[in-house]
């Protein structure tokens, strides 16, 4: 596994498989590096060198979604190992971002031709859902008709690893219900979709119940506060090692997975924000939509919102 960053993508995409394969008896893995996330950077802005006998031992070599030239990495990995397979990892939907993500003003059209390019040139790609490879599959057999890519579907891995050392569960004393959402504010389209039922909640059962949010503090990049009618309680993001603690912290009664009907939810994000609030039995209601039904059996691991 090449240089992932230490966030959720890096560890459930690299890191916890990497600790799990070596469990078993069958397989080994080793990462190159482990990066400290920055989310001004992008794979091509590290430093990430790669030990040469890594290179002889790998069967596979897993490299996080690139959008500059990959062509070098790999004439210079199979002039070493020609027997070498490269896997690219995906696990957003990069060419459908929409205008109003936040990160979309990063994602050119050369950094979506380039990546695309890359995922051609993979003896296999991995995907954290399936309508994430149905898109990419679709779009490399338009341009890149010849590509020869393996698509394999691998979600992201909730493991031990990563909350086994956490405080036991906290469970809210008060009468009052508390309803959670985790949001970074990148894709805040998500939870304004809902705006007009968090309305209807407060509106209903007023002090009844309290609406919690954590990772923004509900303001847009132009100043604008589309949820200041609402009375949220808002928690500061926190790094990626803290999180599970924090998200246990909220003591939540429920938790909302809003997504917003458009093509870079459907068919580019996972079911990862469910895995991560089912590890504390959190109840979840979420958009009935993919990636949420391969997960949800609707009114039995969770409800699935029209």
């Amino acid at each position: 596994f090449v240089a992932p960053c230490l966030n959720g993508t890096g560890y459930y995409r690299a890191i916890a498989p990497a600790l799990e394969l070596n469990r078993t008896r069958s397989h080994a893995a080793i990462i190159s590096s482990i990066h400290k996330w920055n989310f001004n950077k992008q794979f091509d802005d590290y430093d990430s060198p790669i030990d040469e006998r890594l290179i002889h031992w790998a069967d596979y070599v897993v490299l996080p979604a690139m959008t500059t030239d990959a062509t070098y990495i790999i004439k210079a990995f199979r002039t070493k190992n020609k027997n070498i397979q490269f896997v690219m990892d995906m696990d957003c939907n990069i060419h459908a971002i929409p205008e109003e993500h936040l990160d979309s003003p990063k994602v050119t059209k050369e950094h979506k031709k380039l990546l695309l390019a890359n995922l051609s040139k993979m003896d296999i790609i991995t995907g954290a859902s399936e309508g994430l490879l149905e898109y990419y599959e679709d779009l490399i057999e338009k341009h890149y008709p010849y590509s020869e890519a393996i698509m394999e579907y691998v979600p992201n891995l909730i493991s031990q690893f990563g909350y086994q050392e956490v405080e036991p569960l906290s469970k809210n004393e008060t009468e009052t219900i508390r309803i959670g959402m985790v949001n970074s504010g990148a894709n805040a389209y998500d939870i304004l979709s809902i705006v007009e039922a968090l309305k209807a909640i407060k509106q209903k059962f007023g002090n009844k119940v309290e609406l919690v949010l954590l990772g923004w503090n509900g303001k847009l990049p132009g100043g604008e506060l589309p949820l200041k009618e609402i009375p949220f309680i808002y928690n500061k993001s926190v790094s990626f090692l803290d999180y599970f603690d924090e998200l246990n912290k909220l003591r939540l009664d429920i938790a909302l997975i809003p997504f917003k009907r458009i093509p870079h939810n459907t068919h580019g994000k996972s079911f990862i924000k469910y895995l991560e609030f089912s590890v504390y039995a959190i109840p979840v209601i979420t958009s009935n939509l993919p990636p949420n039904t391969e997960a949800i059996e609707d009114r039995e691991t969770g409800l699935l919102a029209l």
